[in-house]
Protein backbone atom coordinates (compact mmCIF):
# COMPACT_ATOMS: atom_id res chain seq x y z
CA UNK A 1 0.00 0.00 0.00
CA UNK A 2 1.52 3.53 -0.87
CA UNK A 3 1.40 6.03 1.35
CA UNK A 4 -1.16 9.15 0.52
CA UNK A 5 -1.08 12.76 0.44
CA UNK A 6 1.53 14.37 3.04
CA UNK A 7 2.61 11.06 4.49
CA UNK A 8 4.77 10.38 1.83
CA UNK A 9 7.18 12.52 2.93
CA UNK A 10 7.12 11.80 6.45
CA UNK A 11 7.66 8.07 5.72
CA UNK A 12 11.02 9.07 3.98
CA UNK A 13 12.17 11.04 6.34
CA UNK A 14 11.02 7.83 9.16
CA UNK A 15 13.75 5.73 7.15
CA UNK A 16 16.23 8.14 6.24
CA UNK A 17 16.01 9.47 10.15
CA UNK A 18 16.28 5.85 11.68
CA UNK A 19 19.57 5.33 8.96
CA UNK A 20 21.29 8.66 9.86
CA UNK A 21 20.63 7.70 13.68
CA UNK A 22 22.11 3.87 13.41
CA UNK A 23 25.32 5.66 11.73
CA UNK A 24 25.93 8.54 14.27
CA UNK A 25 25.25 6.69 16.93
CA UNK A 26 27.70 3.59 15.79
CA UNK A 27 30.33 6.00 15.10
CA UNK A 28 29.63 8.38 18.22
CA UNK A 29 29.86 4.49 20.36
CA UNK A 30 33.45 4.03 18.63
CA UNK A 31 34.63 7.68 19.11
CA UNK A 32 34.11 6.65 23.37
CA UNK A 33 35.25 3.55 23.72
CA UNK A 34 37.84 5.18 25.42
CA UNK A 35 35.73 4.22 29.28
CA UNK A 36 37.27 6.52 31.59
CA UNK A 37 35.02 7.24 34.24
CA UNK A 38 35.95 10.69 33.97
CA UNK A 39 35.75 11.95 30.95
CA UNK A 40 32.76 9.44 29.71
CA UNK A 41 30.65 12.15 30.92
CA UNK A 42 31.66 15.06 29.09
CA UNK A 43 32.39 13.21 25.84
CA UNK A 44 28.86 11.44 25.89
CA UNK A 45 27.20 14.70 26.52
CA UNK A 46 28.82 17.14 23.80
CA UNK A 47 28.55 13.51 21.38
CA UNK A 48 25.13 14.23 21.99
CA UNK A 49 24.50 18.00 21.09
CA UNK A 50 26.63 17.34 18.29
CA UNK A 51 23.86 14.21 17.43
CA UNK A 52 20.98 17.12 17.58
CA UNK A 53 22.52 19.72 15.68
CA UNK A 54 23.09 16.90 12.75
CA UNK A 55 19.26 15.47 13.13
CA UNK A 56 17.91 18.98 13.06
CA UNK A 57 20.09 20.16 10.12
CA UNK A 58 19.38 16.96 8.40
CA UNK A 59 15.52 17.46 8.74
CA UNK A 60 15.87 21.07 7.03
CA UNK A 61 17.71 19.46 3.92
CA UNK A 62 14.31 16.83 3.51
CA UNK A 63 11.97 19.73 4.14
CA UNK A 64 13.54 22.08 1.46
CA UNK A 65 13.83 19.19 -0.89
CA UNK A 66 10.28 18.35 -0.67
CA UNK A 67 9.17 21.90 -0.88
CA UNK A 68 11.35 22.36 -3.90
CA UNK A 69 9.22 19.22 -5.38
CA UNK A 70 5.79 21.01 -3.90
CA UNK A 71 6.33 24.43 -5.76
CA UNK A 72 7.07 22.19 -8.93
CA UNK A 73 4.17 20.73 -8.33
CA UNK A 74 2.23 23.71 -8.26
CA UNK A 75 3.55 25.09 -11.23
CA UNK A 76 2.45 22.44 -13.41
CA UNK A 77 5.21 20.25 -13.59
CA UNK A 78 5.17 16.59 -13.99
CA UNK A 79 5.52 14.21 -11.67
CA UNK A 80 8.85 13.18 -12.33
CA UNK A 81 10.39 16.21 -13.68
CA UNK A 82 8.98 17.49 -10.31
CA UNK A 83 11.08 15.09 -8.98
CA UNK A 84 14.59 15.81 -10.42
CA UNK A 85 13.72 19.99 -10.39
CA UNK A 86 13.43 19.72 -6.40
CA UNK A 87 16.37 17.81 -6.03
CA UNK A 88 18.60 19.70 -8.16
CA UNK A 89 17.33 23.27 -6.74
CA UNK A 90 17.54 22.41 -3.20
CA UNK A 91 20.91 21.05 -3.67
CA UNK A 92 22.78 24.36 -3.32
CA UNK A 93 20.82 25.46 -0.16
CA UNK A 94 21.37 22.46 1.55
CA UNK A 95 25.14 22.61 0.49
CA UNK A 96 25.87 25.89 1.46
CA UNK A 97 23.95 25.51 4.77
CA UNK A 98 26.18 22.48 5.42
CA UNK A 99 29.46 23.37 4.40
CA UNK A 100 28.97 26.69 6.93
CA UNK A 101 28.28 24.11 9.45
CA UNK A 102 31.57 22.34 8.11
CA UNK A 103 33.85 25.47 8.43
CA UNK A 104 32.16 26.21 11.48
CA UNK A 105 33.15 22.62 13.30
CA UNK A 106 36.46 22.58 11.88
CA UNK A 107 37.28 26.03 13.69
CA UNK A 108 35.99 23.75 16.78
CA UNK A 109 37.93 20.91 16.32
CA UNK A 110 41.17 23.45 15.57
CA UNK A 111 41.12 25.43 18.45
CA UNK A 112 38.98 23.86 21.04
CA UNK A 113 39.95 20.91 23.89
CA UNK A 114 38.09 18.34 25.42
CA UNK A 115 34.75 18.26 24.74
CA UNK A 116 34.62 20.93 22.20
CA UNK A 117 36.61 18.65 20.00
CA UNK A 118 34.04 15.77 20.84
CA UNK A 119 31.16 18.02 19.94
CA UNK A 120 33.21 19.17 16.89
CA UNK A 121 34.08 15.64 15.65
CA UNK A 122 30.56 14.25 16.05
CA UNK A 123 28.76 17.15 14.12
CA UNK A 124 31.54 16.77 10.92
CA UNK A 125 31.03 13.28 11.11
CA UNK A 126 27.24 13.66 11.56
CA UNK A 127 26.68 16.56 8.69
CA UNK A 128 28.78 14.48 5.92
CA UNK A 129 26.42 10.97 6.31
CA UNK A 130 23.52 13.83 6.64
CA UNK A 131 24.68 15.06 3.16
CA UNK A 132 24.88 11.88 1.51
CA UNK A 133 21.62 10.67 2.87
CA UNK A 134 19.91 13.02 2.43
CA UNK A 135 20.82 14.00 -1.26
CA UNK A 136 21.38 10.47 -2.13
CA UNK A 137 19.73 8.35 0.54
CA UNK A 138 15.99 9.88 0.34
CA UNK A 139 16.73 10.09 -3.31
CA UNK A 140 17.58 6.77 -4.43
CA UNK A 141 14.46 5.70 -1.85
CA UNK A 142 11.93 8.35 -3.75
CA UNK A 143 13.53 6.68 -7.27
CA UNK A 144 12.74 3.15 -6.20
CA UNK A 145 8.97 4.03 -5.56
CA UNK A 146 8.05 6.35 -8.52
CA UNK A 147 11.12 5.47 -10.78
CA UNK A 148 10.09 4.60 -14.18
CA UNK A 149 6.48 4.60 -13.46
CA UNK A 150 3.84 7.34 -15.58
CA UNK A 151 2.84 9.48 -12.73
CA UNK A 152 -0.19 11.35 -13.15
CA UNK A 153 -0.17 13.07 -9.58
CA UNK A 154 2.46 12.74 -6.53
CA UNK A 155 1.52 12.14 -3.45
CA UNK A 156 3.52 14.54 -1.53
Amino acid sequence: MHPRGDEFGDHVLVVWLAEEGHELLGQHVADTLDLDPRRIGQRLSAGIDGIVLTVGMAVDANVLIFERIREELAAGASPQTAIDSGYGKALSSITDANVTTLIAAVVLFALGTGPIKGFAITLLLGIVTSMFTAIVGTRSIVNIIFGGRKLKSLPI
